[in-house]
């Protein structure tokens, strides 16, 4: 049987990873469709910890050390729209410097 360890890694390697590419675009999506996502990484965690399906889904999250995927599709919005900001920040400089040297 495979470590604790390493169905987290593979879970978040792999499985996370899918779900969150381009998260914070589908974060308008219905709210039938996030709570399938949730599920899945529910039953992700409930494997890793060899949890049966009546432990809390709150206990599993704080056990694993796993946040609910609506706090990850919020962190990644949070993260891009700062990278956006960085980006057009440091273009808007570089165009300054430019002229101002010129």
């Amino acid at each position: 049987m495979a470590t604790l360890s390493l169905y987290y890694f593979f879970y978040k390697a792999f499985v996370r990873s899918l779900m969150e590419y381009g998260a914070f675009l589908y974060d308008n999506a219905p709210e039938s469709t996030l709570l399938l996502l949730e599920r899945i990484q529910n039953h992700a965690i409930r494997l890793a910890l060899g949890a049966t399906k009546t432990t809390p889904i709150l206990s599993l999250q704080s056990e694993s050390k796993i946040p609910p995927l609506s706090f990850r599709r919020t962190k990644v919005a949070q993260q891009h729209t700062l990278r956006a900001v960085y980006i057009s920040d440091i273009t808007t400089l570089n165009k300054f410097h430019t002229v101002y040297n010129s």
